[in-house]
């Protein structure tokens, strides 16, 4: 939570880092798997550095803080396999930053090296342990039962499917089916004000909140 806090209060406001903080902190499911020995609260922990990390680094054209946010997102790629949706979400976010905002040649060949070993780990991961896991029938079983909802398959609704999964974020979250149902209307009024922007020329940074955030 302390990671969220930093990054909101960078990239937004201090009051929205502080109400992510207090979210985060009070959050039923992330107190009690903050007590058990499991990886989720470790990748949370690597994904928020991350974010931190690289936005001090694109403020301040520091290679040192992009090589920090680089080691923060390699633990989180080790950690759960999940961490490979904010690794896209991240370096996309990056490069619309960059397009916004010249950056030095030492920044960018900071984060070059750092998505080479991204996708040098992730490599690895698939020929050590995807690739086997594929092969078994608990594998396959593992796939057509709770996996497959984890997942857009061919014919499905994108969208729809996005939708779905940011209402069952909310009701992870708040451990509960109605605040979950509920929350989608304060959730699309802050991308609405998020997609504004507070002014013209902030609409982008705006905008990149909302993709780093979801």
């Amino acid at each position: 939570p302390w990671f969220l806090y930093r990054w909101l209060s960078l990239v937004w406001t201090r009051l929205a880092g502080l109400t992510a903080l207090l979210l985060a902190a009070f959050a039923p499911h992330m107190i009690s798997l903050s007590a058990q020995a499991r990886g989720y609260t470790l990748a949370f922990l690597a994904i928020c550095a991350c974010l931190y990390f690289q936005e001090r680094a694109i403020r301040e054209s520091s290679p040192r803080w992009m090589a920090l946010s680089g080691a923060a997102l390699c633990v989180g790629i080790v950690t759960e396999y999940f961490v490979a949706f904010f690794a896209c979400a991240v370096a996309l976010a990056f490069l619309l930053r960059a397009w916004q905002q010249p950056l030095p040649r030492p920044l960018w060949l900071t984060w070059a090296a750092v998505q080479a070993c991204g996708v040098g780990l992730y490599g690895f991961l698939f020929v050590t342990q995807i690739l086997p896991m594929l092969s078994t029938s608990m594998g396959q079983a593992e796939q057509e039962a709770w996996l497959h909802s984890t997942f857009p398959w061919p014919g499905d609704n994108l969208f729809l499917f996005l939708y779905a999964g940011v209402i069952k974020q909310f009701q992870w979250l708040f451990a509960s089916n109605l605040l979950g149902l509920l929350m989608r209307l304060p959730f699309l009024a802050g991308l609405w004000f998020l997609w504004r922007g507070p002014s013209r020329s902030e609409q982008l940074a705006s905008r990149l909140v909302i993709a780093r955030a979801t």
